[in-house]
């Protein structure tokens, strides 16, 4: 082993050609602040830590060289097509003809190398708030800028407490106190004098815009100092050197060195030892675990992009675990050299566990719940397990009486606990719900079985009417579990079809401002400020498929109910009162409907003595 440094200059300018990522790596996941943050501190001089290299040789070279380092940086794995040269995960090296001699491999230090090559030779592209991922238009592709009209004497206010201001932008504009140089541009300048030369330009750039600074001359040259000197004198990159033939010590290594900083997860530790153990083998034997198991997490989240979900290694390799009969907790010490061969068969195995996954969230997909509304993503790994040990039935909608009787069971098995946060908490229900299914009849899921079993341990699982009272007070429009919560009031129904429900108002929302409803309706001021707390409560929410939905838009609940039948009031637990049925007797409608829903809920899914027989 041996002690070096350089300089970043000469770092960045090896990687993907002498220096490279390994298969049990993880992937780069330092946000936009911590990248600006590094910046900063080189240019401060502060001490960035040393890396380790791992040195390979001929043919070791040729069999551990996988990955580059990413350089045009995009924050979500689901992106559109029309981004261009963008990657969430490192690209895949192609096959040397002939491999470099001493290539390096990093083992600890990529975050730090990566962020350096976005900052001084790539791109960062991130998506705006609040708009679809799937929109071209939505994502912002930036460089990194220093404002090298700012006082690098003076601190940040914010968290960050910055001397030098770096920030990523697009076309960034000039103004009194803001000049934006891009970090990249330092990489052209041979020698240092070439830092009077840009200063020049700058200022008068500056003039030409009629910008008078009076210090911006110092302070353009301090921070283009500053970088030069980062980036071009100072041999900031110390690192050791390792040679080593013994994948197993590599992987110790790697994890060792890799508990400081952004600390590797259990599931990403779990990645690696899984990826070193099952590239052993000859041919079609050898895997890459790691880009299997990216490679479908990233097709699970593009499936069903309507519903936003962002699955990661941890549920990829908890539905293993499960599908193996394994113990799910992602213990390290779970993972020793039979239980990695056993996940391997199964991850083999034709592809049935991978496909029980997609099965359930198509399924969950079908019932209207998406990202939001799946509070416990642990609530959705008992399903797929139920797919798994079936062979993958059919459960569409259209199929037989077994595959709807599943559909129904699966509903409010999966509503009712996602309301009672029975899987947010452990592994160990996830286990039990195993457990049971192994012994329940094929096709059936044992939803009140597993129910039973978690409240001898003292689990929520059902409702009593305190608990349904709850939820009325704490859920309302907008919030996560609501959509849970009505689908019950309505099952079986979301389980027998596969149409897409809304959440609306029964009396609709743009009646309920205090100014109307004290003019048009002549309600005192205190009275019409409690309409407005009581317009977004579960008791006037309902249910309505996108055609209803569009039929009822801008008309009031009296026109509405005009054009509906007697199997609307029973259909959405509507108060037969006509006298409810006006704005001036909403909080009397509201407390009605809200005791026919309790009522409902406790009959369907309350403890066994409360319900029809």
């Amino acid at each position: 082993m041996s002690f070096q440094s350089k300089t970043i200059a000469n770092a960045i300018q090896e990687l993907n050609t002498a220096t490279f990522v390994p298969a049990i790596q993880r992937e780069f996941v330092w946000t936009e602040e911590q990248i600006i943050q590094l910046f900063d501190s080189i240019l401060r001089d502060y001490p960035i830590g040393s890396l380790l290299f791992w040195r390979v040789r001929g043919d070791l070279a040729q069999e551990q060289i996988k990955y580059k380092f990413v350089q045009h940086y995009v924050t979500d794995p689901v992106h559109p097509e029309s981004l261009g040269n963008v990657h969430h995960r490192n690209p895949e090296v192609e096959d040397y003809e002939d491999v470099p001699n001493g290539v390096q491999l990093v083992l600890d230090g990529q975050q730090r190398l990566t962020a350096l090559y976005i900052g001084l030779q790539g791109t960062l592209t991130t998506k705006q708030k609040h708009r679809h991922r799937t929109n071209p238009n939505a994502w912002d592709r930036k460089q990194l800028y220093l404002n090298v009209l700012s006082d690098p004497n003076e601190v940040s206010d914010d968290d960050l407490k910055m001397r030098y201001e770096f920030e990523f932008k697009t076309d960034p504009e000039m103004s009194e106190n803001e000049y934006w140089y891009r970090a990249k541009d330092i990489l052209e300048l041979n020698e240092y004098d070439g830092i009077h030369d840009i200063t020049e330009e700058i200022d008068a750039e500056l003039s030409e815009q009629d910008i008078d600074h009076p210090s911006q001359w110092k302070f353009i040259n301090k921070n283009l100092t500053a970088l030069y000197r980062a980036v071009h004198e100072r041999s900031l990159i110390n690192y050791d050197e390792k040679e080593e033939d013994d994948l197993g010590k590599v992987l110790d290594m790697f994890i060792r060195t890799n508990r400081g900083g952004t600390q590797l997860s259990t599931s990403e530790v779990l990645l690696s030892i899984a990826t070193a153990q099952w590239a052993n083998g000859d041919g079609a034997d050898a895997i890459n675990a790691r880009e299997e198991i990216t490679e479908f997490i990233d097709d699970l989240n593009r499936r069903r992009q309507d519903a936003g979900f962002s699955f990661d290694i941890d549920f990829a390799l908890r539905n293993l675990l499960m599908c193996s009969d394994l113990p799910t907790s992602e213990s390290v010490r779970h993972f020793n050299q039979s239980n990695l061969q056993r996940m391997k068969q199964t991850w083999t195995d034709n592809g049935k566990m991978q496909q029980a996954v997609r099965n359930a969230v198509d399924l969950i997909v079908d019932f209207g719940l998406d990202s939001r509304s799946l509070t416990s993503r642990n609530a959705l790994v008992p399903v797929a397990y139920f797919f798994y040990i079936n062979d993958n039935p059919n459960l569409e909608w259209s199929s037989g009486h077994e595959e709807i009787s599943a559909r129904e069971e699966i509903h409010q098995w999966l509503c009712t606990s996602i309301l009672n946060g029975t899987f947010s908490v452990g592994r160990g229900a996830i286990e039990r719900a195993r457990s049971l299914m192994q012994t329940a009849p094929a096709m059936t899921f044992p939803g009140d079985e597993i129910h039973r079993e978690l409240r001898s341990d003292g689990r929520v699982s059902r409702f009593d009417r305190d608990l349904l009272e709850l939820q009325l007070d704490s859920l309302e429009y907008g919030s996560r579990k609501t959509f849970s919560f009505l689908s019950l009031l309505y099952h079986p129904g979301p389980a027998r079809s596969n149409t897409r429900h809304d959440v609306d108002h029964i009396f609709p929302q743009d009646q309920f401002d205090t100014e109307t409803l004290v003019q048009d309706y002549g309600l005192d001021p205190v009275e019409a400020d409690r309409y407005v707390e009581l317009k977004d409560r579960i008791g006037n929410l309902q249910l309505l498929n996108e055609n209803e939905n569009r039929s009822k838009s801008g008309h009031s609940f009296l026109d509405w109910l005009e054009s509906q039948d007697d199997s609307y009031f029973e259909k959405h637990h509507i108060p037969q009162d006509e006298d409810l049925h006006r704005l001036e007797d909403f909080p009397e409608f509201i407390e009605k409907r809200e005791e026919l829903i309790i009522e409902d809920l406790l009959n369907k899914f309350g403890p066994e003595e409360t319900q029809d027989a």
